[in-house]
């Protein structure tokens, strides 16, 4: 009985291999599933439907059938690797990172597990940690890669971008020219600022971008740097008609559209977009402005300062006897923190520092944590007092989120560039220090201004209004995660350190 069952089972195994070689996920799941009902414990099936349930976006039934998978084979190593991907495309970095600690814990050398581990580190803005992990994964594989393109990417990313194209070419070199290293390649040249051979490399890979449409968004970007606006245009339609729900590709062509004077298109192309993908931060800006240059008054209630942008005192936690000794331990937390960085690569902070993510666990974090939750339900409360309970601003708002934090420190001069917060829903900021002789807005942070890449402040309303408030210590400021804020440059012999945040809706699903 069990082999008929069993010899049923694989020819729908190697149909649905086949269909998601192909791309054809939702009927590669059909096909896996019935695989299983024939075979319940078959672990290739179980790992297979996993990987695609995940790339489908099933967050819930990828972990369910991975974690079935390290019941059936508890040293699968496998397993708990494809687990942590999983963990870490819903947004549960917390989980991913366990999961590939008990991976490596039974297998220390596993390349793709090492692999994974410094991409987790390297997007929670620990890179001299990542830089280690992809070290220690190429000693095991030196000639993969991927990993030797992650490296190159976390070292420009920590201000070593000579060192990063030295590891792209050798990537290059080795790989007959593969179309991951050209690209890391460009990317890297894109973002010091070397468009021109930017524009030179992402052409070369064109023929790769109905797989991979970042390559044109890229190139787009590149294009507009060097003032080739019409074929920055033209790259991201290409780029919009090959993933329409690309929130970075109909951004950029949104904002490509206002700088050729055609708003109204660029207005269309949002609220079509936001029909689909309610709240996405990146097209709700871009929507706002759209509004804006179209002299469509509606502008203003995405950037309804008065309502959406709160400042309030934090409530001093009972552990602490003042605010003055609650902020000198989160300053301390944030100036001793080893991923501290001094102008990282591919953030706004300019003349000063900024952290990777932080961890909440100590006492002074957690308690900033504890009253950040307080004040985002306060902050929901009053949205819905006001009657903006279906407000673009709450489009995303979940009851069960996760909240991520940052420190920067920014010394005399500095300042954070106009840039939002992409993959939250509502983000805030929380000043630990502030100069006493701060100066009219200097320090202030400051609402509205789009950046200047984008090209369209001069598409803007005369009277475009922005909102610009004073930092004070002990204060907690909540704004939309799709309003441009920038930090006002200041002068002078104190720092300002304050602590970023992001409240990230995740799914219900169970922890690793």
């Amino acid at each position: 009985m069990n082999t008929r069952r069993g010899s049923a089972a694989q020819p729908l195994l190697e149909e649905a291999m086949r269909l998601h070689q192909q791309g054809n996920l939702e009927q590669a799941c059909n096909f896996y599933a019935e695989c299983l009902q024939h075979e319940p414990a078959q672990t290739q099936a179980l790992r297979l439907y996993g990987i695609a349930a995940r790339e489908s976006g099933q967050s819930e039934l990828s972990l369910k059938l991975l974690i079935q998978l390290a019941q059936v084979q508890p040293d699968s190593v496998v397993a708990y690797d494809e687990m942590a991907l999983t963990y870490m495309a819903s947004g549960l970095l917390d989980d991913a990172s366990r999961a590939l600690d008990h991976a490596l814990n039974i297998e220390p050398d596993h390349l793709r597990a090492l692999t994974n581990q410094g991409a987790l580190l390297h997007f929670r803005g620990h890179s001299l940690e990542a830089i280690r992990a992809y070290r220690k994964a190429l000693h095991v594989a030196p000639t993969d890669i991927e990993t030797r393109c992650n490296l190159a990417k976390a070292l420009a990313d920590t201000g070593d971008a000579e060192q990063g194209l030295i590891e792209c070419q050798t990537a290059i070199d080795e790989s007959d020219e593969h179309p991951l290293a050209v690209s890391v390649k460009a990317t890297i040249l894109a973002d010091i600022g070397q468009h021109k051979e930017a524009v030179e490399l992402f052409e070369s890979l064109r023929e790769y971008a109905s797989f991979d449409e970042s390559i044109l968004i890229n190139l787009g970007f590149s294009y507009q740097q060097t003032g080739a606006a019409s074929a920055a245009l033209k790259t991201w339609r290409e780029a919009v008609d090959i993933n329409p729900h690309n929130a970075r590709a109909v951004s950029d062509l949104a904002y490509g559209l206002i700088v050729k004077n055609d708003g109204r298109l660029a207005r269309e192309l949002c609220e079509g977009f936001l029909l689909r993908h309610p709240g996405e931060p990146l097209v709700v800006a871009a929507l706002a402005y759209a509004l804006a240059a179209t002299n469509d008054e509606s502008y203003q209630q995405l950037l309804d300062y008065q309502n959406l942008v709160h400042a309030t005192p934090i409530t001093l936690p009972d552990t602490y006897t003042s605010i003055a000794q609650f902020n000198a331990e989160l300053t301390n937390v944030i100036t001793e923190d080893p991923s501290l960085t001094l102008e990282p690569l591919n953030k706004a902070t300019t003349g000063g520092s900024q952290t990777g993510e932080l961890n909440l666990q100590p006492q002074a974090l957690a308690q900033l944590e504890t009253g950040i939750r307080k004040a985002v339900s306060a902050y929901c409360e009053h949205l819905n007092d006001a009657g903006l309970a279906h407000h673009q601003a709450l489009s995303r708002a979940d009851a069960d989120y996760g909240v991520r934090a940052w420190g920067t420190v920014l010394a005399s001069g500095g300042r954070q560039t106009p840039h939002i917060h992409p993959t939250a829903w509502i983000s805030g900021v929380y000043y630990a220090a502030v100069p006493k002789d701060l100066t009219d807005k200097g320090g202030a942070i400051q609402f509205g201004l789009p950046p200047e890449r984008a090209g369209i402040t001069n598409k803007l309303p005369e009277d475009f209004q922005l909102k610009t408030i004073k930092p004070e210590e002990g204060l907690l400021v909540l704004f939309p995660s799709y309003m441009y804020h920038q930090t006002l440059p200041f002068e002078s012999s104190e720092a300002r350190i304050s602590i970023a945040f992001d409240a990230l809706p995740f799914p219900a699903m169970a922890v690793f």
